[in-house]
């Protein structure tokens, strides 16, 4: 017995030791990391501007390293129907590269030859978050190309001064902190927009000329129109085996909050007792799916019957207005869901603390959403017991919203942006009698 105790307190003090050298050396790799970016700026990013680009050629990345949101639809329409110009996904994840190898779309990883010849080669680089996407380092003398990743009444970018970008811009006073901030300095060529507000919006909260910020639209939302691109993009979900709607279930909702900036345990106070939420979807026969922010944990699997994690890999965006109906807080997510439906609870049991440690609103909350207000878990379990999301809405404060945050987009946006892209490289029409046909395609 004595010697299993030594055996055990030898393993904790190693454990110990392992853990207090991780700590010490986390400042260590922090530093390290931030001299490679420095000097990448130095050397690289300034000898990627000699390299000869073609506007024919453009690369895509996504934030996490993932297959998903704007870039993703936008890729996979120009794959599908703009032959004359070369597509590129770039990721630094294996998996993301090997899933898009097998279905046969060209892809490549960040730092192999193929990967920087590829970014080096493209003029047009796309993204929705921003450069680090696809390769921040090689981008000089490329146009950038930010399709952003949501609409809505948050601050963001400039706009957020607790965020990486307004620390970059607050750092930038001399030329060693415009040239370590070079990621977050640059400015965007084009930004997208969807509406007049949504341009405003943006213009101010990057600091960018309204016209730099042109109302295009979203290409995720493209597969709303029950179009060739939605056949693929459920395709590709098909590999992996994932089926929207499952046997049977009546009604399939979906929650989707927003990220909580304060790293605090949203899942905790949003959902403290998922036994008594699937109980109450029961009553209806229906189904919750949980889509957890990228960025916010969640750690309590699949444990009760009428309640599932959403499954990592797969994009909603392609579903989302499949969902009978819709529970999220501040997301921008929102907006998304009231183009082609309505049943929408606002979960907004935190609304206080949420403005107060986590995001500021650019403007009111209350006067830009509608839906049935959920300000507990009780009443949130007892709204979807009683169907009450299904209630008869607000159709002209939903018409509102919809022109107020989506009034400028082009339907479908994927050949918009392609079109306005070529114009500006260009200085004329990117054929414009194939642009309608390729329009005419997918409606």
């Amino acid at each position: 017995m004595s010697q299993c105790r030594s055996g055990h307190d030898t393993r904790r003090t190693i454990m110990s030791a392992i853990a207090r050298a991780k700590t010490l050396l986390r400042p260590f790799k922090a530093r390290s990391r931030h001299l490679v970016t420095f000097l990448l700026n130095v050397t690289l990013y300034p000898a990627s501007g000699l390299f000869p680009r073609s506007p024919y050629r453009w690369v895509f990345g996504y934030t996490g390293e993932t297959f998903a949101d704007n870039p993703k639809y936008l890729y996979l329409w120009m794959l599908l129907f703009e032959p004359r110009i070369r597509v590129t996904w770039i990721t630094g994840s294996k998996a993301t590269r090997n899933q898009l190898r097998r279905l046969g779309y060209p892809v490549e990883m960040r730092w192999s030859l193929h990967g920087m010849a590829a970014v080096l080669r493209a003029k047009v680089i796309v993204f929705s978050h921003g450069m680090r996407n696809v390769n921040t380092f090689l981008s000089k003398g490329a146009v950038l190309v930010n399709l952003w990743h949501g609409v809505g009444i948050k601050s963001v970018h400039l706009g957020h001064k607790g965020g990486n970008t307004a620390a970059a811009h607050r750092a930038a006073g001399g030329w060693i902190g415009r040239v370590a901030g070079i990621e977050y300095l640059r400015p965007y060529d084009i930004l997208v927009s969807t509406s007049d507000v949504m341009q405003a919006h943006f213009a101010s909260q990057f600091q960018m000329l309204p016209e730099r910020c042109p109302q295009l639209g979203y290409p995720r939302l493209d597969c709303t129109l029950g179009s060739k691109l939605r056949e693929v993009a459920e395709g590709i979900d098909k590999t992996s085996g994932f089926t929207m709607r499952p046997d049977g279930f009546d009604e399939v909702y979906i929650y989707l909050p927003t990220y909580r900036d304060s790293g605090r345990d949203l899942f905790s106070e949003a959902l403290p007792d998922l036994r008594g939420l699937s109980d109450a979807l029961a009553a209806r026969n229906a189904l919750l799916y949980i889509k957890p922010h990228p960025r916010t944990q969640y750690r309590y699997g699949d444990s009760v019957e009428n309640v599932r994690t959403w499954p990592t890999g797969i994009d909603f965006n392609t579903y989302l207005s499949d969902f009978d109906c819709l529970i999220t807080d501040y997301s921008s997510v929102f907006y998304d869901y009231i183009l082609h439906r309505s049943a929408v609870i606002l979960y907004t049991f935190d609304l206080e603390e949420y403005l107060s440690k986590d995001r500021e609103l650019v403007m009111p909350f209350k006067d830009n959403v509608v839906g049935i207000p959920a300000f507990d878990f009780q009443t949130l379990c007892r709204i979807i017991r009683n169907g009450d999301a299904f209630t008869a809405q607000n159709s002209e404060a939903i018409a509102r919203l919809r022109a107020k945050f989506w009034g400028g987009s082009a339907v479908p946006a994927s050949p918009a942006i392609v079109d306005y892209v070529m114009r500006q490289l260009t200085g004329r029409a990117f054929a414009p009698e194939d642009v309608h046909a390729l329009k005419e395609a997918i409606s």
